[in-house]
C-alpha cells in the first residue's frame, strides 16, 4: 500500500504504510530507504538521511540509497558528505547511465 501513496504523492500516508509495516516486520529493511525518499519528497532531509544511513547498514551495497543519500546531504548543503555519498554511488554503479552528470556534482561539491 505503501508503494501506491508513493507513486500517487501521497507523501505522509506512504511514510504511515511503510512505518507500520517495518514495525509489524523489522526485517523489511528495504522500507528504510522507501521511507527515506519520501521524506525527501516531503524536504525532510535530516530524516531522509537518518533512513537511509540505516537502511545502507543491511544494504551498503545500494547504489540507489547511496545516490538520494548524497542529494540529501547536498540539499541540507552538506557538501563533503554528498559528495562521499556519491563517490560510493559510482563504486557501486560504475556503469551508470548518469554517470557524467554525478562526476559533476562530486566536482562542484568538492570545490
Amino acid at each position: 500500500m505503501g508503494d501506491a501513496y508513493f507513486q500517487a504523492g501521497k507523501w505522509k500516508d506512504a511514510i504511515n504504510s511503510y512505518s507500520a509495516a517495518l514495525k509489524a516486520d523489522p526485517g523489511l529493511t528495504g522500507l528504510y530507504f522507501r521511507l527515506g525518499r519520501a521524506n525527501s519528497e516531503m524536504g525532510q532531509y535530516d530524516k531522509a538521511i537518518a533512513l537511509y544511513q540505516r537502511g545502507l547498514q543491511s544494504k551498503p551495497d545500494d547504489p540507489q540509497s547511496w545516490y538520494h543519500l548524497g542529494y540529501a546531504f547536498k540539499e541540507r548543503g552538506k557538501k563533503r558528505e554528498a559528495a562521499d555519498a556519491f563517490k560510493n554511488y559510482l563504486a557501486k554503479a560504475p556503469d551508470a547511465k548518469d554517470k557524467k552528470d554525478i562526476e559533476d556534482e562530486i566536482y562542484y561539491l568538492s570545490k
